[in-house]
């Protein structure tokens, strides 16, 4: 049985196979065949902070104090500054530890200077670690276990996430006697790959669009090239798009997970959400009772970005 999160719709599905792609819940899903399996995982927190700190270049700290590895980079505009290793808990929504962010700030403090006035946005991520063990010792390769039909993927990385899904198939295709094509997915291009179109912008505003959004930036532009906010390269046709092509239905969808604002500067968003919920609102047909909801919801919601 299948429930929908956002409606409460219930659908009974039937499958020779179902695939568990979960991440840090992996084992969540596992426990519902059998609540005494042995965990697959050790998750593992990691928390970033966006610095309002221009860079030309990136760093790295090869070996902190406990004996970890620091990056700062370059990040659209701003300074991308991680990452921690820690044991968590599996969670929906990971929020960052003071700790954490703390850690963080001190160890790149030799490097330059307090820059804890600087910090626009913090966020925190679990990793699905295959294994026992100190987290920053487990090997980051990706594992597949079949247990009564149900295939659950672990590990791996974000770099690796088109060769775990290509073991994945190719795994169902034999067990299922599936005769199944070679796959292109190395060869094929990502959408919205392609030359950089010429926009009617600001520079700024211009360059986002086709970073964001790449060869479809013109149709996102079409759908409303008003600011999102005033001195802001973010256009409400983003918005749009987000609800009519990207399948966005909570204004943190929009900002966090399709826009990226959330992820850059957490105070500019929360600026944002008002018309971004006017915006959603008329397009979804939510009443004032709906969008005072999906306000507040987001606003809760913006330290965790869920």
């Amino acid at each position: 049985m299948v429930r929908d999160g956002l409606s409460g719709k219930e659908v009974e599905v039937f499958a020779k196979a179902v695939v568990n792609a979960t991440g840090p819940l992996a084992d969540r899903v596992r426990r519902l065949l059998d609540p005494e399996l042995p965990p697959l995982l050790t998750p593992s927190s990691g928390v970033h902070l966006v610095l309002d700190y221009p860079l030309k270049a990136g760093l790295l700290v090869p070996k902190t104090r406990d004996g970890r590895v620091l990056f700062l980079l370059p990040y659209r505009g701003m300074a991308l500054l991680g990452t921690t290793d820690l044991p968590a808990e599996p969670a929906s929504c990971p929020l960052p530890r003071e700790e954490e962010v703390a850690y963080l700030l001190e160890e790149i403090r030799p490097y330059l200077g307090d820059v804890s006035g600087r910090v626009r946005a913090v966020w925190s991520g679990l990793r699905p670690l295959v294994g026992k063990g100190e987290t920053k010792l487990l090997v980051r390769d990706h594992y597949i276990e079949e247990r009564q039909g149900l295939y659950t993927l672990v590990g791996g990385k974000w770099t690796t996430f088109r060769l775990m899904a290509l073991d994945l198939v190719e795994r169902l295709a034999k067990d299922l006697g599936l005769a199944l094509p070679p796959s292109k997915s190395h060869a094929t291009p990502l959408l919205g790959a392609g030359p950089r179109p010429e926009l009617p912008l600001p520079e700024e505003t211009a360059r986002r669009l086709w970073e964001t959004y790449g060869t479809l930036a013109p149709e996102v532009l079409a759908l409303g090239d008003r600011p999102l906010l005033p001195g802001l390269p973010y256009l409400e046709g983003e918005v749009v798009y987000a609800v009519r092509r990207e399948l966005a239905r909570k204004p943190l969808d929009v900002l966090a997970r399709r826009m990226g604002l959330a992820f850059l500067d957490q105070r500019k968003a929360r600026e944002a959400l008002p018309k971004v919920v006017e915006l959603m609102g008329g397009l979804l047909g939510w009443d004032e009772r709906e969008r005072a909801l999906r306000l507040a919801e987001a606003e809760d919601g913006l330290p965790g970005l869920c």
